[in-house]
């Protein structure tokens, strides 16, 4: 083993540590800035993992179950994961207003007089209407007999429009109706406004303001509140025989209100503003309960709320400031509170009550509802600790007849050995008969396995390279040519990579490869293969396949029976080998940021067989299996796949080249070497939740949105039709 640290033109370098083998070798940095000697190809810093903008890494959690500040959230407040909020929506609407009966006679701008002396009525209309404001109006023959005096005090001038609604609330007073209709003002008294033809309205819509002087019967679908309470609520407003009708229609759920627009007006403001929801805009809580059956914990808890002298029901029964509702299928008690005191008060006696008994020796059946994995491999586990537990337990049991007076156990006085978990396949649930005592000791357990599984996006680049002088050593090439400002860095073994071409060579590379690949494409050196980028689960497998199935003829024989022309038929069995790009990847991460891959490659094609007594084909292989670890964002070379393809060639005049000693004056013999190298770059992403991966995948298809509106980048290589 060779290590090396040292310091260059005030540059540190990175620490490098070389380990070879006969077949291998491996090389770590720490940076890379340059990948040639002559300094003029720059790494290119934009990765994937920085062109993502990705979210923080989360710090490990401690291993141990019920470790403290370090657990899991979860763990840390088993309580609150029992627990889940929404808040109820509110259902009121906003104000609608009808459509007026006509439009209102425009208004002189400017200031009025707001002084009137004392008048008869029709002559105190005739003053305000004709002479001040000077707008076109009718009076009704019920107002044109009146004889009331009626006067109008102010201290100064006022806005016109302000003065046209001091005179229709002081004409109220006096029983009469101002209303703008079809471009003039009418004026009549209440009595002929309630003889008119009503308008009728089925919404919660207003009635048009400036209000008509007709009756409106308005039907009001009510959203929440009960239509006798409704009724009986606007009873209190409106008494029976004034100014404005209530009934209710209880099939419908509606309330209808007859009377004048501005007391149908009144009347909707109450509507608004009580019915809505008993606990809108407030939270409500579902809460899954362990060590209880629902019905008997609603009831429990609504007897302790009522004993502290809090307004508490339950069930269908008559709706309090808090309300249980208990859902027996799924084991869960709703609880609607609105005040915040009442919401924290109940929350502290369910923490209180949903404990383990007293006593642990009572069996119970516990349903366990598995979130983020397969409850098949939770069971698998736990049922795997269990057995070990009950395995130690008992070892500590003491033989016959040599029992002590300590030869209970921990449960109370019973043994847990039948205690295990059974898999509900299809609700994904796991249900255990023991214990409470036990399940809450087991409960710690499933909660730490119960995660979401970790996810990988692994890159990978598949290239083959063109050996020339300069990089007969294959990937040495990388070795020879990586440095940090300007710095070279060379070794190797003691004979270099030069054993003859051959070798599998390995290196890690915390800066950007794909540079390097562009300098060799630059110069033709490089075919990019395959650039695949696949998600792969911790523990599962990712494979991809970019080429075709060749058949190959695997045995042949004779038929025992002869054809018509006296010859025998040929039985052959034929099988499919692919052939192509081929690639499997398992990836297996740690709560570390490490991630352990297992991999296997292989870049194969199907060559023509130059013995022709065979039909099938060659099959041209170049492949690689090997284990590697890689941190979040780092990046694996693999390379020394070396292939050498030589090619004789014998050219000349005939005849005259084959005569012995003298041909080779009229031939030209020819030799043509070509080496290429297999070279595969491994990349991996530690996916840090939904955020991370919806970045990732906004990004990898804006670039290939990109590609696609570029003309260039849609070439095709095929000829075109002449």
């Amino acid at each position: 083993m060779i290590s090396y640290e040292g310091e260059r033109a005030g540059a540190p370098w990175g620490r490098m540590r070389v380990v070879s083998t006969a077949v291998a070798f491996g090389l770590l940095l720490s940076s890379c800035s340059t990948l040639n000697k002559q300094d003029d190809l720059k790494v290119d810093e934009n990765t994937l993992g920085k062109l993502v903008q990705r979210p923080e890494v989360k710090a490990a959690q401690d291993a141990r179950i019920g470790s403290g500040a370090d657990d899991a959230p979860r763990l840390k407040k088993p309580f609150e994961d029992r627990l889940r909020r929404e808040t109820v929506p509110s259902v009121k609407t906003t104000d609608r207003r009808a459509e007026e009966d006509g439009e209102a006679p425009p208004i002189p701008d400017g200031l009025v007089d707001a002084s009137v002396p004392p008048l008869s009525l029709p002559a105190f209309i005739d003053v305000v209407f004709g002479e001040i404001l000077k707008v076109p109006y009718s009076t009704g023959p019920e107002v044109a007999s009146r004889k009331d005096v009626i006067q109008l005090r102010s201290s100064g001038e006022i806005p016109a429009p302000d003065f046209l609604s001091l005179v229709s609330l002081a004409l109220k007073d006096y029983g009469i109706r101002v209303s703008a209709q079809h471009g003039l003002y009418v004026v009549i008294g209440e009595s002929s406004a309630r003889q008119r033809r009503p308008s009728f309205i089925r919404s919660r819509s207003r009635p048009g303001t400036p209000a008509a002087l007709r009756p409106v019967v308005q039907f009001v679908q009510l959203k929440a509140i009960d239509s006798n309470n409704m009724r009986n609520l606007l009873l209190q407003a409106f008494p029976r025989g004034g100014a404005l009708e209530v009934t209710n229609d209880s099939a419908t759920g509606s309330v209808i209100l007859s009377g004048l627009p501005e007391d149908v007006d009144a009347a909707l403001d109450i509507i608004e503003t009580m019915d809505d929801l008993a606990f809108a805009d407030s939270e409500v809580l579902q809460f899954k309960p362990i060590f209880w059956q629902v019905d008997e914990l609603a009831t429990q808890l609504q007897t302790i709320l009522q004993s502290e002298g809090w307004q508490a029901s339950s069930g269908n029964r008559q709706i309090l400031p808090i309300h249980l509702v208990p859902v027996p299928f799924s084991n869960s008690l709703m609880i609607f509170v609105k005040e915040e005191e009442a919401r924290n008060r109940v929350l502290y006696w369910l923490n209180v009550l949903d404990q383990p008994a007293e006593k642990g020796d009572v069996d119970q059946i516990f349903v366990y509802d598995v979130q983020n994995a397969d409850a098949t491999l939770i069971a698998e586990t736990a049922n795997a600790v269990l057995d070990n537990t009950r395995l130690r337990a008992s070892d500590d049991i003491p033989v016959s007849g040599a029992a002590g007076p300590n030869t209970q156990n921990r449960t109370g006085g019973r043994s847990s050995n039948s205690s295990s978990l059974v898999v509900d396949p299809q609700g994904n649930r796991l249900i255990f008969s023991g214990s409470a005592s036990d399940y809450q000791r087991l409960l710690q357990l499933l909660r730490r396995l119960d995660q979401p599984t970790p996810e990988v996006l692994i890159e990978v680049t598949v290239a083959e390279v063109t050996l020339t002088d300069d990089t007969r050593y294959g990937v040495e090439f990388f070795v020879d040519s990586i440095g940090t400002n300007g710095a070279d860095v060379n070794f190797g073994t003691d004979g270099g990579l030069g054993l003859a071409g051959s070798g599998f060579n390995l290196g890690f590379v915390s800066g950007d490869v794909s540079a390097a690949l562009n300098a060799f494409a630059q110069n033709q050196q490089v075919n990019v293969l395959s650039t695949p980028r696949l998600v792969a689960r911790s523990g599962g497998a990712a494979n991809i396949q970019v080429g075709s199935d060749v058949p190959v003829i695997t045995t042949q024989a004779a038929a025992d029976q002869q054809s018509g022309d006296g010859s025998r038929d040929v039985l052959q069995s034929v099988q499919f080998r692919s052939t192509g790009v081929l690639l499997n990847i398992e990836p297996v991460v740690y709560s570390t940021g490490r991630v352990d891959l297992t991999i296997t490659q292989e870049v194969s094609s199907a060559l023509p067989n130059p013995n022709t007594a065979i039909a099938s084909p060659i099959i041209s292989n170049r492949n690689l299996s090997t284990q590697l670890t890689l941190d979040d964002g780092g990046t694996a070379v693999l390379g020394g796949l070396i292939r050498e393809s030589i090619t004789r060639g014998d050219t000349g005049i005939p005849l005259l080249k084959d005569i012995p000693w003298l041909g080779s004056l009229f031939s030209v013999d020819s030799l043509n070497i070509e080496r290429t190298e297999l070279l595969v770059i491994i990349t991996a992403y530690i996916i840090r939740g939904s955020e991370d991966r919806e970045r990732f995948v906004d990004y990898l298809t804006d670039e290939i949105n990109r590609s696609l509106s570029d003309p260039v980048q849609l070439r095709t290589r095929i000829p075109k039709q002449q």
